[in-house]
């Protein structure tokens, strides 16, 4: 480590940069709702910093519970048509076929609950992604984007977050010290 004064008559040559800067992204296509920061000032790991429309979202998440719950009724009659058949299976009332094609619809119908399952969780993710918060501390630039804009996952940044604490400063060193 070498170190030096500097004083007034020493000129500074070097570069102060940010650690860490992120760029605000929208993640779901919609109409910007909301702008919760004043640009230019800082905000904090966590923050709310825009809304994009939700109601399609909310729909989408709606649909998916109820496609889940009718899967999960198919699932529950598949379930009770087995036993049945596996009853009468036992007594020698219902062919072996039979038995075959509710085991089937069984398997069918539980699949079906798992991919019902993976729509719903992922209309709740979508959803999420309505509300961009703050990923670190730091200030945010001007916002690139009005409310009622139209954003999606190829628009260009919302903001930019630089943080201020810590900092890197690079100073080259000259060999005549």
């Amino acid at each position: 480590v070498i170190e030096r004064n500097i004083t007034p008559e020493t000129s500074f040559v070097g570069r102060v940069e940010a650690i860490e800067k992120v760029e605000l992204r929208a993640r779901v296509e919609g109409f910007l709702e909301q702008r919760l920061f004043q640009e230019g000032s800082q905000v904090n790991k966590g923050d709310l910093l825009f809304v994009i429309e939700k109601e399609p979202y909310e729909i989408a998440v709606a649909q998916s519970k109820a496609d889940l719950s009718g899967a999960q009724a198919t699932l529950k009659n598949a379930q009770s048509d087995l036993k049945r058949k596996k009853e009468l299976k036992k007594k020698k009332v219902v062919s072996g076929a039979s038995l075959d094609t509710s085991e089937t619809n069984e398997a069918t119908a539980l699949a079906n609950v798992m991919q019902a399952k993976a729509s719903l969780r992922k209309a709740e993710l979508n959803l999420s992604y309505t509300n961009i918060y703050s990923p670190l501390t730091g200030y945010i630039s001007r916002s690139t984007y009005s409310i009622g804009n139209l954003v999606n996952s190829g628009s260009a940044p919302l903001a930019t977050i630089t943080s201020t604490n810590p900092i890197y400063v690079t100073v080259p060193i000259s060999d005549k010290i």
